[in-house]
């Protein structure tokens, strides 16, 4: 039920609560913005200590203080279905009145999420909160936007994290956290391996707590979600991440919205690194003069959110690049030789360097810089393929595969060329003259 901003006032919500009392099929509330004080909200609270069926609670932007707050508080001790509550921009909430709630945390085991953005929360109101983060388990989301958060409360968050491990989601936009904070919190998360979204929107990092956030994505497995846009990173920031990230496997989201101080040259090191990256599906970055650039990272992320598997993004994004304005030859042939490395599977390998090797101007030179072993097992997913062109540039390349037979008494790599539509006669005479013996000996 959705009431929000309907100025229902302390007598319409004592109504509605005792008619919630005897309700059990009601599960979301939103009350949003409604001008409800201490008596209304004391009402609600009665109605949570009958009540089962709530388990979304939404008080946010109304006029409560001290006194709501508190039997707000006793009704959760009690409470034990209301797992979802909302009570942020209510600016009657202040230093006692949060420490009242931050206890809340230490007995309640059903809230999984609190919303307590835009409550003036300073560094102090996050010593009481952490002290009960350190006992809770329940708890996995955990909003503090637009408040008062420095330096030192990111210190003490940090001390959380290395002791908590039911938070999954922390937003921290628009506080007031510089490099000093992101250090504690960067250090932290070398230890911590639960947490898994971590938003600073609008705080005041620069390149180098970018840069340790950087030095974290190469360690830490369970972030997948980073919020980092309206900070000051630059493009020395930038570059640390994209670095990082091209090695990453568990970050899908990146966040780094509108940066006008970060130049063409920090963002071909984004569209360079998704190239690599294989698992980041959403990137978000918005830039005036830049819009080649966005396209660029949106069609890349969109293959790595849209690829079967990360070997065929690998492909994919080969053959973007040899196909179009992407980049150039060279650039597929590093990409598809980086893949090579990374995946062990020859028919991951096939589907990484196929599109190269069936290429008149690279699949030689392709061909060349794989090993021999490499070249035989790609030389039989090529057969499997039917793919002529591509079997010839390996022969070509390794003329000793020639005398490679698939079994004893098999095919020779020639004789499964001559039987290919796309491969010409020509073909195939060239490599029997690079084997003359074979010729003699009557094989053919």
């Amino acid at each position: 039920l959705d009431l929000r901003e309907n100025s229902i006032g302390d007598d319409g919500v004592s109504t509605l609560a005792d008619a919630l009392q005897v309700n059990s099929s009601l599960s979301r509330l939103c009350l949003y913005g409604n001008s409800i004080g201490d008596q209304g909200v004391g009402a609600v609270a009665h109605m949570l200590r009958l009540n089962s069926s709530i388990t979304d609670l939404d008080l946010g932007g109304n006029k409560f203080g001290g006194e709501g707050v508190g039997v707000l508080a006793d009704a959760l001790r009690v409470n034990s279905s209301l797992t979802k509550l909302s009570l942020s921009y209510n600016n009657r909430i202040d230093d006692e009145n949060f420490g009242t709630l931050a206890d809340v945390l230490r007995g309640n085991t059903s809230l999984a999420v609190m919303d307590l953005s835009g409550n003036s929360v300073g560094d102090k109101d996050v010593s009481t909160l952490v002290d009960a983060l350190r006992v809770n388990f329940s708890l996995t989301v955990l909003g503090l936007e637009y408040n008062g958060i420095g330096d030192n409360g990111a210190h003490l968050l940090a001390d959380a994290l290395r002791v908590n491990s039911s938070l999954k989601k922390i937003s921290l936009r628009y506080n007031s956290i510089s490099d000093q904070g992101v250090f504690a919190l960067a250090s932290a998360l070398r230890e911590n391996s639960s947490l898994s979204k971590l938003d600073l929107w609008g705080n005041s990092i620069g390149h180098e707590g970018a840069s340790v956030l950087a030095d974290v994505l190469r360690v830490n497995m369970s972030l997948t979600e980073l919020g980092l846009g309206d900070n000051d990173i630059e493009d020395e920031g930038v570059g640390a991440l994209a670095d990082a990230l091209r090695g990453n496997l568990s970050l899908k989201v990146l966040s780094l919205g509108y940066y006008k101080d970060v130049s063409a040259v920090g963002a071909m090191k984004l569209v360079e690194m998704l190239r690599y990256n294989v698992s980041l599906t959403q990137i978000v970055f918005c830039h005036d003069e830049l819009d080649e650039m966005e396209l660029r990272m949106s069609e890349l992320a969109r293959i790595n959110r849209e690829a079967p598997s990360p070997h065929a993004a690998y492909g994919l994004k080969v053959k973007l690049l040899l196909d179009s304005t992407h980049g150039s030859g060279e650039d597929a042939v590093s990409l598809a030789l980086a893949g090579i490395d990374r995946f062990s599977e020859s028919e991951h390998r096939w589907v990484i360097l196929s599109s190269l090797l069936c290429s008149a101007e690279h699949g030689v030179d392709v061909a060349a810089a794989v090993d021999l072993a490499t070249a035989r097992n790609l030389s039989r997913c090529a057969a499997d393929h039917c793919a002529g062109p591509a079997l010839m540039a390996l022969l070509r390349a390794h003329s000793s595969l020639c005398n490679c037979r698939e079994k004893d008494g098999g095919l020779y790599p020639f004789m499964l060329l001559a039987a290919m539509p796309t491969a010409g006669v020509g073909d195939v005479f060239e490599v029997l003259l690079t084997k003359p013996d074979l010729v003699a000996s009557g094989v053919y």
